[in-house]
């Protein structure tokens, strides 16, 4: 299927030095599961550890288009995602300077890769109309990243949008679009009238609600004046039409595996039936910055664009943190740290109001009191703090050091200004 020999792997490496790259591309060909899998493994460690693209690295690319060429390739679908994770970090050096690699080499690979990138740009095309869907989406973001003709790109992209089979790809597909015209700003014009034409135009299967919000979201990126465009009322809209209001179901006991909107322990309650892209697996809250639900990436990526539009956020944030939908409740608890500045009292209420039932939730809002109070990385004065005198940068009014609590699985404090106490 390939042939490692033909490769001199010594270029790039001081005398004595060994590659051991064409070992670990001929065990990610073994029959053998376990084997593929120690390949890929180690040649992360060798040739892709931390990132790194050195001379051994750039020459493995030619193969690795030749094994995921061939559609017997085992494992195809981590070859191309390889690929991928190579070309965006040889994107992310200077092409006009060189750097040492770890075996102190003077290099200059990265140059190379991107060059073979852009060179094989339409083989990412063809992987982007796989019929598996583990290989087209590494494919699809990799044709936004390497095409140089961006009308050829633009066609890729927006064709594949209707033969996208879920929420995942449909959203990913959109993305890759906007940050297209970013990359190629002859493409924005296209590109904004393809977002219009998905925000507003007629009804179709694949520009759903979730859909909407990333075109809306990705406009409103690509708009040059984003002082006149009002977001929040119109992506809240979006955000209630993707999270229906909830129907009838099973009574839930907190086993945190159903796929119930509500992982509410010891009540009996309607959870809601939630759709296939929104039922999170499982929820870890030991691990909140993983996101829960796919829209949750759109909205992140609003936050970002609206900066320090802070009462706007907070909109935004109320309204994440009242959906029906746990996932995206969850995944607000933690866009909620990253709000510059004291906490708005609206986002605190709704904080609050998750308590004592949802035990997922109190367990996140934990972990975000060190931030809210000042423990965190935020410094005291920007942090909100108990007080006598209630104001909406302020908690509620507390004696020092009580302690709301949100009941068996949960503990939390509240911090005067002068002292703390965990």
């Amino acid at each position: 299927m390939i042939n490692v020999h033909k490769v001199d792997w010594k270029a790039g490496h001081l005398p004595g030095q060994v590659c051991g790259v064409p070992g670990h591309l001929t065990k990610m060909l073994s029959a053998d599961a376990a084997v593929r899998a120690e390949g890929l493994e180690n040649f992360y460690a060798e040739a892709h550890d931390q990132g790194a693209v050195d001379p051994c690295t750039a020459a493995s690319v030619p193969l690795l288009f030749a094994m995921a060429d061939n559609p017997a390739t085992p494992d195809r679908s981590e070859i191309v995602k390889l690929l991928l994770s190579i070309g965006r970090e040889a994107l992310d050096w200077d092409p006009e300077d060189s750097y040492f690699t770890a075996n102190g080499v003077e290099s200059t690979a990265h140059v190379n890769i991107v060059a073979e990138m852009t060179a094989r740009a339409e083989d990412f095309a063809r992987y982007a109309a796989d019929t598996d869907p583990l290989v087209r989406r590494p494919a699809i973001a990799a044709v936004g990243l390497f095409h140089g003709d961006g009308r050829r790109a633009a066609r890729v992209l927006a064709e594949r949008l209707p033969a996208a089979e879920d929420i995942v790809e449909r959203l990913l597909i959109v993305r890759t679009m906007a940050r297209l015209a970013d990359r190629l700003p002859t493409t924005a014009p296209t590109v904004t009238a393809w977002l219009d034409d998905l925000l507003d135009g007629p009804a179709r299967p694949y520009a759903d609600a979730p859909v909407r919000l990333s075109a809306f979201t990705h406009r409103f990126q690509l708009d040059p004046d984003k002082d006149g465009f009002e977001v929040v009322p119109r992506a809240i809209a979006l955000l209630r039409e993707i999270t229906a209001t909830p129907v009838s179901g099973k009574p839930c006991d907190g086993c945190r595996w159903c796929e119930a909107s509500s992982h509410v322990r010891g009540r009996d309650v309607a959870p809601a039936v939630r759709p296939v892209h929104l039922a999170a697996d499982f929820f870890d809250p030991e691990h909140p910055w993983e996101e829960h639900s796919p829209v949750s990436s759109v909205l992140r990526t609003l936050h970002t664009a609206l900066g320090d539009r802070i009462a706007e956020r907070a909109d935004l944030l109320v309204a994440q943190l009242t959906s029906p939908d746990a996932a995206t409740r969850y995944d607000a608890i933690a866009m909620a740290e990253d709000l510059p500045g004291p906490l708005p009292r609206p986002v605190l209420d709704r904080l609050l109001a998750l308590l004592p039932d949802d035990w997922a939730a109190a367990r996140m809002i934990k972990r975000g009191f060190s931030a809210w109070t000042g423990a965190g990385s935020r410094s005291r004065p920007r942090t909100p703090h108990c007080s006598s005198t209630p104001s909406p940068t302020t908690w509620p009014p507390c004696a020092p050091h009580t302690a709301p609590t949100s009941g068996p699985a949960t503990t939390l404090w509240c911090a005067a200004p002068t002292k703390r106490r965990s």
